[in-house]
């Protein structure tokens, strides 16, 4: 094979390689209910993924977040820590956002159980 033609060859390749959308390792899928000492019952379901090949700032340490808290009887009070193609590490209340700097994994795990007692109270017990 001729390099020009060579060289064709594996710029198509790259390119393919480029635009395949890889699929994130699921680390953590959980659902539950609690009941906070609110005496709302919440659910909480956590995501989180571990994507391989993506070096890009919103997936600090190549996670993918989505961590929602919500009020079982009135949905929309919630609280979510998430990040997504484009947007980096950010807390959703009611409507609000406000990115949150990225330090380590624990520390956004236990932001989001800090943010959940703020809005909705001490958890009691799991349902």
């Amino acid at each position: 094979m001729k390099k020009v033609e060579y060289v064709k060859v594996a710029k198509r390749s790259m390119n393919k390689i480029t635009h395949m959308k890889l699929e994130p390792e699921l680390i953590l899928h959980r659902k539950e209910n609690f009941l906070m000492s609110s005496g709302k019952v919440i659910v909480v379901e956590t995501k989180l993924q571990k994507l391989t090949g993506i070096n890009r700032p919103e997936y600090p340490e190549d996670y993918k977040i989505n961590w929602i808290a919500f009020n079982k009887l009135v949905p929309h009070e919630l609280v979510r820590i998430d990040n997504h193609h484009n947007k980096a590490l950010h807390y959703h209340r009611n409507g609000h956002e406000e990115f949150i700097k990225w330090e380590n994994l624990e520390k956004t795990w236990n932001l989001f159980h800090q943010k959940i007692m703020q809005r909705f109270g001490n958890f009691e017990k799991i349902l």
